[in-house]
């Protein structure tokens, strides 16, 4: 996993969960999502575990180390006898939680021992038919919030797997979002296509039911195609359903105010700006 993955998983897992979860619970669920493993029974019961140093991928780091491990994307925990907590990498909008932090007072440091997932497979062993396509989906789309405000230039000093076609960016960048994630299956899932047009027409071509006209059903993660009298003319990702007025809040690469100042923006179609509006979206398969 990337830093990013790892805390659009542990920021989904809170909101399926009720108020009242425990930490146990907590840390339990997000790890499940992630694909890794956990001991059973109570945290004193897991600390004992982990200290035999014969549980699966779990190793024994020091505090500092967690918090490394963390913001580089790798599992971290601190396990106490009555206690138990996650490292969630460090970032601007830490978890509202008490099971999870970026960070630990010195006594919690003191009273816990801190365990990194290093295994090769973690991320491999769970498969991804296990998560609701929801769940996907919102990992797509917390990761285009993470890159609002950037332009052409900045996204692509971040990855060169996926080139940003310098002028029209905008199909480019759901692809890159997709990438972003692990779920860029070349030509199986998603084409290697830069115009809005081509998307459109391979999914219309490949999978006919993935592709639907209007906006009827969408879904946050859809791939929307926008139009204006003139034809199709852009690309971006709903990060809405639509409301009772028929409007869906949409991410999208290259859109600017105008004609000028392109970057990764919020936009709300239809829209006034020149008459756009969404004539029909894909609902990507995710899963591959």
């Amino acid at each position: 996993m990337t830093s990013t993955q790892y805390k659009n998983v542990i920021d989904y897992t809170l909101t399926q969960l009720p108020a009242e979860a425990d930490s146990l619970t907590t840390v339990r669920e997000i790890l499940r999502n992630c694909g890794t493993p956990l001991p059973q029974g109570t945290p004193n019961q897991i600390l004992n575990t982990l200290l035999s140093d014969d549980y699966m991928g779990w190793n024994e780091c020091t505090y500092r180390d967690a918090v490394g491990y963390a913001n580089a994307g790798v599992v971290a925990i601190g396990v106490g006898s009555d206690s138990i907590m996650l490292i969630e990498p460090q970032t601007d909008k830490p978890a509202a939680s008490d099971a999870v932090a970026a960070s630990a007072s010195k006594e919690n440091r003191a009273a816990m021992v801190y365990y990194t997932y290093s295994s090769k497979s973690s991320t491999k062993t769970v498969s991804r038919p296990n998560y609701p396509w929801s769940f996907l989906a919102n990992l797509v789309v917390e990761s285009a919030k993470y890159f609002l405000g950037m332009t052409r230039e900045e996204l692509q000093e971040l990855d060169s797997y996926i080139e940003l076609t310098e002028g029209a960016w905008c199909v480019d960048f759901v692809r890159f979002c997709i990438y972003d994630n692990s779920m860029y299956y070349e030509n199986v899932n998603i084409p290697d296509e830069s115009s809005t047009r081509g998307m459109r027409n391979w999914f219309a071509q490949h999978y006919p039911s993935r592709l639907h006209e209007g906006i009827s059903g969408i879904q946050p993660g859809d791939i929307v195609f926008v139009r204006n009298a003139g034809g199709y003319r852009h690309t971006g990702l709903a990060s809405s359903k639509p409301d009772s007025n028929g409007n869906v809040q949409t991410i999208n690469g290259n859109w600017g105010y105008k004609g000028k100042d392109f970057r990764v923006r919020y936009c709300t179609f239809p829209s006034s700006y020149s008459g756009y509006y969404i004539g029909s979206y894909a609902h990507p398969d995710y899963y591959r």
